[in-house]
């Protein structure tokens, strides 16, 4: 059975989908998710003082990574999901449900 290991996070300050993968990117780098290395993608929020937009993701070795998105309008999430799921993905946003 496979197990979920790994973790990484990073600030991303935009998120977009292009022909090859899901794009992350701040000023300083860009980071490409293929679609076919997306086992399961999920919105969400995680609140201390100042609620954040993370993004998490278990990839096509059951590996998990969390990406903290620096600012996303919360009707994002809910639009970029139904994409992704029309791609094949498993894709869910906790936050507008």
């Amino acid at each position: 059975s496979a197990s979920l290991v790994g973790s990484e996070m990073c600030i991303r300050d935009s998120i977009r989908t292009e022909h090859e993968g899901l794009v992350l990117s701040n000023r300083f780098s860009k980071r490409v998710l293929p679609y076919d290395e997306i086992r399961k993608l999920n919105f969400c929020i995680f609140s201390s003082k100042q609620p954040r937009v993370f993004i998490e993701l278990i990839d096509k070795d059951f590996c998990y990574h969390r990406y903290l998105l620096g600012w996303m309008p919360l009707k994002s999430a809910k639009e970029l999901a139904l994409l992704l799921q029309s791609l094949g993905i498993d894709a869910t946003d906790s936050i507008n449900q």
